[in-house]
């Protein structure tokens, strides 16, 4: 009896079990022999089979299905698994596939249904195995404790029959096992932690009923009854506790968003007097702890999450209570007093408030603080002098440790920065000689303002040290991108020195310097800097480069100097891109502008490098065209012989893809004649293996009639081969997304007024041909009205009806 046979014969017993005695006795020894099995067995499908048959068992039995569940999980980290021989399939293969953590996985997701019984060992056992070694394991670990913290709505009120609810039962029992933590356990389940009591403050209760044609979502606000406010409030307390034991800001800043779920409504129903209480005391509280929070020592990324999170609580909670505006406005004094943070603010600020929070907000505020900035950046630059200068430059590489790649993420800086080497250029170059080399992505500003001061007569003689000592390559490439005083002779420096390191971000930026400057300078630039990198990039298998300079029709441009060669070069490093997207398309346009055959090349290369290089995440053709369609469409006869010709076309996968790429190309037959007339022409000379490519073409535009002519042409030439008539009948049936349980039917039927008319055709083949294929149609129609109405029959018993249905 197989697996599927088994579990529909003890969900029959299950149903009876109340009233027979000898469907009871047959489902208690089923348990004892699961039991049995799963303490002695080291068969990998034998404990996967007694685990599924103890899932269903567990509606009868279940906390002792979850006592042998328990048992069996530290079993299962000591014993060898053997397993079931497979001809043609390597035991090492069933060992990679068939592991240990697909059965603790399982298990997990047994113990779904029975999460409520024994909910303290369930809670030890899924903490616990949220630190595995194996992710998916975790995964499904942390799922578990996240599905026990949340408020179900079922759980909590009951099906309104025999159950009656749990409440917010197992949200205390939750809060109540992270409180036994150590605080060691609780740094090792910090995150878990902070997804569960995430889960506990929140507003709203959710859940879904089924019905045989529906699915209904319903959500609704969590009661403010005396538990669960109390339950709240340890929660909050307990994320209180624990952030005065982390270090790390990026840490402090999750735990400061986890709280501020317990500010917040829910959108199911209408606020009471009660619920906004609740939400008013909750807010209170994580206003006084970010208050709290505020002291000198506090990391400065920390303060200005705590600003931008106290001001949006002052701005849509404010008007609910008094006590609200008081603890908000007292977290913006205490903010306003600390000197350091107001120069961190101004200067990083990504996320500050710079207008009056008392004062109606505008747009114009946006205006206002550039300005209010931009003037303070000045203030910021003239008071630097000799005295502060070390206190200057250790605050200058604090901030610019912070997220060191990313200047967009804090342009004031970038601003302050060349403020600085344009107003004191001395102090600048002071500061660049001390400066760390792993932050010299903000070299580039300081470079930029020294080239408008006095001083930028300093700057050659200091670019040209640094190549020859190696150090802040990027930081020159990335200068010389923008400098108005480009020199070829520099960057062509640069490169000698970069391609001996095989610094792909380097490279990259190389090219992207060479195509940002492209119109300032010769020839030369592309053919001694740029094309040697891009070969230097294909030697490293890296095409990334292309993501630096996609998105800009100025260094896009750069393509349309370069020659047959230069593209060679170009395509053959873009072979290595994994998938070809819309920045990759940016690229290829101007080149297909110019040698449309060449891009068709690329993409038949393309296709038959899976076969080479066995890389199972290469996509040799995007899903569609953003932009090479237009170019290439023009030149339907180029293409065609070209993919004809091609070495590969007698391999069928090759031909496949090829027809695939035609399809993207011409992703509308009926628009392009000249292509539909150069497919005809091609049915008409071409032997059997270019008429199944064809067929392979039409079979890509999913049954659209623009295919028909060609169709007719294919069955005139068949000659009774079955395989292409075949062929055909599928690229007529293709559909693409059909919509509805009735979908297909409709479409057939649809297909069928239309080939109807091919029985009117003088051609007998073609006659012959339709009344076959309608014939298929009619039987496949009633094939479906069929499945329809039993798929069907199958919901309604699952799922039975609803009050009005009834």
């Amino acid at each position: 009896m197989d697996l599927k046979q088994k579990k529909k014969i003890i969900s029959f017993l299950i149903t009876k079990a109340n009233k027979d005695p000898r469907a009871l006795i047959a489902i208690e020894s089923e348990l004892k022999k699961a039991d049995g099995e799963l303490k002695s067995s080291i068969e990998f499908d034998v404990i996967s089979e007694q685990i599924a048959i103890l899932k269903i068992i567990a509606r009868l039995f279940p906390k002792e299905v979850v006592s042998i569940y328990l048992e069996l999980l530290p079993r299962l980290n000591s014993i060898e698994l053997n397993y079931t021989e497979i001809p043609n399939i390597s035991l090492d293969y069933l060992k990679s596939i068939y592991t240990k953590e697909k059965l603790i996985i399982q298990i997990f997701n047994a113990l779904e249904t029975v999460r409520y019984h024994d909910i303290e060992k369930i809670l030890n056992i899924l903490f616990e195995y949220t630190i595995h070694e194996d992710e998916e394991v975790r995964k499904q670990a942390t799922r578990g404790l996240e599905a026990i913290a949340q408020y179900n709505l079922e759980v909590f009120s009951g099906d309104g029959k025999e159950f009656h609810g749990l409440g917010w039962w197992p949200q205390v029992k939750t809060v109540e096992k992270i409180q036994s933590f150590s605080k060691e356990e609780t740094k090792i389940y910090l995150n878990t932690i902070f997804s569960c009591i995430q889960k506990i403050l929140s507003p709203s209760i959710e859940g879904a009923s089924w019905g045989y044609d529906t699915v209904t979502l319903k959500t609704a606000s969590v009661p403010p009854e005396e538990g669960l406010i109390r339950l709240r409030q340890s929660a909050l307390i307990l994320l209180k506790e624990i952030y005065f034991e982390l270090a790390h800001p990026e840490t402090k800043k999750k735990l400061l968003d986890v709280m501020l779920t317990a500010t917040r409504f829910s959108s199911a129903s209408q606020r009471t007097k009660q619920i906004e209480q609740m939400i008013i005391d909750n807010t209170t509280f994580v206003l006084q702890f970010m208050s709290d929070c505020i002291v000198e020592s506090e990391d400065l990324q920390v303060l200005q999450t705590i600003e931008h999170n106290a001001y949006w609580l002052y701005y849509h909670l404010g008007s609910l209570s008094p006590d609200i505006k008081k603890t908000a406005l007292v977290v913006k004094k205490k903010l306003d007093d600390n000197e350091e943070f107001q120069i961190f603010r101004v200067l990083i600020g990504f996320e500050s408030i710079f207008h009056d929070w008392e004062g109606e907000r505008k747009k114009e505020h946006f205006e206002q603080e550039r300005k209010i900035r931009e003037e303070k950046i000045i203030e910021l630059v003239r008071d630097i002098d000799d005295q502060n200068y070390v206190v200057w430059k250790g605050r200058i590489f604090q901030y610019a440790a912070i997220r060191s790649n990313d200047m967009a993420t804090f342009p004031y800086f970038g601003k302050f920065l060349e403020c600085l080497g344009k107003e004191s250029s001395e102090i600048a170059i002071q500061l660049l000689s001390e400066f760390p080399e792993e932050l010299e992505w903000f070299i580039v500003p300081i470079l930029r303002g020294v080239e408008q001061s006095p001083k930028k007569n300093v700057l050659s003689s200091l670019i040209s040290s640094w190549i020859r000592d190696g150090v802040f390559f990027l930081a020159i490439a990335r200068f010389l991108q923008f400098t108005t005083n480009f020199k070829l002779s520099t960057l062509k420096k640069l490169f000698d020195k970069a391609k001996l390191s095989e610094n792909t971000h380097l490279l990259s930026q190389i090219i992207a310097t060479s195509a940002a400057q492209h119109k300032n300078s010769d020839n030369k630039l592309i053919s001694k800097v740029m094309i040697p990198t891009i070969e230097k990039c294909t030697e490293l298998r890296y095409p990334n480069w292309i993501f630096d300079l996609w998105f800009s029709k100025e260094y896009v441009s750069v393509f349309d100097k370069m020659d047959a060669g230069n593209y060679d070069i170009v395509l053959t490093n873009l072979l290595w891109l994994k998938k070809i997207g819309h920045e990759a398309e940016e690229i290829l346009l101007p080149i297909a502008e110019q040698v449309p055959r060449r891009i068709v090349q690329f993409f038949c290369d393309r296709i038959i490098l899976p076969q080479e290089k066995s890389d199972d995440r290469f996509e040799a053709l995007p899903f569609q065209f953003s932009s090479l369609s237009e170019p290439l469409s023009k030149v339907p006869e180029q293409i065609i012989e070209l993919i004809l010709s091609y070495k590969k076309f007698d391999d069928r996968l090759f031909t496949y893809n090829a027809a695939r790429l035609l399809n993207l190309i011409f992703p509308k037959l009926e628009e392009q004649p000249v292509f539909e007339k150069s497919l005809i022409q091609l049915v008409n000379s071409g032997d059997d293996l270019t008429l199944f490519f064809i067929a392979d073409i039409l079979r890509g535009y999913d049954g659209n009639k623009s295919i028909y002519p060609i169709c007719k042409e294919l069955i005139k030439v068949a000659n009774n081969n079955e395989d292409l008539l075949n062929a055909v009948a599928i690229a007529l049936q293709s559909t693409g997304v059909v919509e509805g349980a009735e979908g297909f039917i409709y479409i057939y039927e649809e297909r069928m007024k239309e080939i109807e008319m091919w029985l009117e055709e003088q051609n007998r083949d073609v006659i012959l041909f339709a009344k076959n294929y309608l014939a298929s149609l009619k039987r496949q129609i009633e094939a479906e009205k069929q499945r329809t109405s039993e798929d069907e029959a199958l919901r309604r018993h699952q799922y039975g009806l609803d009050d009005e249905q009834k």
